[in-house]
């Protein structure tokens, strides 16, 4: 490892290295071969990366796929990249825009391989400050955890070595599922919506959907018309927090309509221009029930009025459950 890594982070490495020498390969197996897992597993909604949930550690309130200790000295992030087969997915598989090192690779029946990262401080060596990236590849699929620590005000010192222990057994107890169908997807956010003929398709949290079958894995996540719940069902937290997240101030203007007990605020439409092409409009309907909210958004290339109709039905079509 570079002489930029801090040794209390060096020995940490090492450490992640021998649990997954000793502690992680007959879980990963497991997990590689489907086998069920037998501990109490903690899956974000949607999400099939799931991780143990350590004593330490409890989800956000308003982002359930991110999880921190009590003084927020530990956080841990659970993603999944998208898989486009392109170029882009070597980006993701390698760290490529992230000060990183592998510090360890495994395999398992040549079908889900698993790196870790330890990402370089850019102010040099530092004990409480550290970065850690697990990734998952299988095939067409890519899940990432994302474990972070730092100082609060002059309470704590030392956050790295004092959370070692922690994050190994984060990284150790990580977990992929099978893949989870469009129902089971809203069914986990508590959501119901009528998305007949839109292929719908999910990654992570984000739903897509559009008029037209992708023929790519790149158009799968984006394409010329297309609907995405950019923001999925969350807690309302207020509309100051809301307006800073770019939500419409729910207590400051009138609802467009109402239904399923949801106000839905119509943002308007907002015209991109891409320099090439036709330009790029998009439409935005936030919807705030009682205690939840979410956001759609239309992206159309041209503007097609099909689309913003589909995107429209579906709103109006929308239960947030329990």
């Amino acid at each position: 490892m570079p002489s930029s890594v801090n040794p209390v982070s060096r020995r940490l490495a090492m450490r992640i290295i021998g649990a997954v020498s000793v502690a992680l390969v007959p879980r990963w197996t497991a997990a590689a071969t489907g086998a069920a897992p037998t501990d109490t597993l903690y899956f974000p909604p949607g999400s099939r990366l799931g991780i143990a949930r350590h004593p330490d550690l409890d989800p956000m309130s308003g982002n359930p796929r991110r999880l921190l200790s009590p003084d927020h000295t530990l956080a841990v992030a659970i993603y999944e990249p998208p898989w486009t087969d392109t170029p882009h997915d070597a980006v993701i598989w390698n760290q490529e825009l992230a000060d990183a090192d592998l510090i360890r690779e495994e395999s398992f029946n040549g079908s889900e391989v698993r790196r870790v990262f330890l990402r370089r401080s850019e102010t040099g060596p530092d004990p409480d400050y550290g970065w850690w990236t697990l990734i998952i590849r299988r095939p067409q699929w890519f899940g990432q955890l994302d474990l972070t620590t730092q100082p609060v005000g002059h309470r704590w010192a030392g956050m790295t070595a004092r959370w070692s222990d922690a994050i190994d057994a984060v990284i150790a107890s990580a977990r992929v599922r099978a893949p989870l169908d469009v129902s089971e997807f809203l069914a986990e956010h508590g959501l119901a919506m009528d998305v007949d003929g839109l292929n719908p398709r999910h990654f992570g949290d984000k739903l897509v959907l559009s008029l037209e079958p992708p023929r790519t894995p790149a158009q799968a996540l984006t394409m010329d018309h297309y609907i995405a719940m950019e923001t999925p069902p969350r807690p309302i937290l207020g509309p100051e927090t809301d307006e800073e997240r770019g939500m419409v101030p729910w207590e400051l203007s009138e609802p467009a309509w109402r239904g399923n007990g949801i106000d839905w605020h119509d943002r308007g439409r907002l015209t991109i221009s891409l320099g090439q092409g036709p330009d790029l409009v998009t439409r935005t309907l936030t919807g705030y029930g009682a205690t939840r909210a979410l956001e759609l958004v239309a992206y159309s290339r041209g503007g097609d009025p099909a689309l913003f109709q589909a995107l429209e039905r579906v709103a109006r079509s929308t239960v947030l459950l329990g």
